[in-house]
């Protein structure tokens, strides 16, 4: 199937401290940082922030909703953290493609938060 055609859907997800919390415990990620507002004031931040796995985590369900497993079985994720989510935060993605490289289709990905601040953006690619 040829990419360019391949839309990669938005995918909108409200990240609350509940969603948070369960996150942390199944990744055993328990740093004060995610849920514990009088740590989190001490930093940048100054609020309790989402895993960034978690945000990234929207990108790989995005690229799933279309490629299925071959994403799961050839995905490949470059991306660099822009900015920290601030729960309660509205998380969207978006993924659109860039080029086919041999036979593997390259997307741009960005999650920004609902003041369109950027979270995070970099290349995912799957083969073909």
């Amino acid at each position: 199937s040829n990419a360019m055609n391949q839309k990669i859907p938005e995918i909108k997800k409200m990240v609350n401290q509940e969603l948070v919390n369960l996150y942390a415990s199944v990744s055993e990620d328990h740093n004060p940082l995610h849920y514990d507002p009088i740590v989190a004031k001490k930093t940048q931040f100054k609020k309790p922030i989402a895993h960034g796995m978690l945000i990234l985590a929207f990108v790989s369900e995005a690229m799933t909703s279309v490629y299925a497993e071959q994403w799961y079985l050839t995905g490949i994720i470059d991306i660099k953290w822009k900015g920290a989510a601030i729960q309660p935060v509205l998380v969207r993605t978006d993924i659109n493609f860039l080029k086919n490289e041999g036979n593997r289709a390259i997307y741009q990905a960005k999650c920004f938060n609902e003041l369109d601040e950027l979270l995070l953006e970099g290349t995912v690619s799957v083969e073909l």
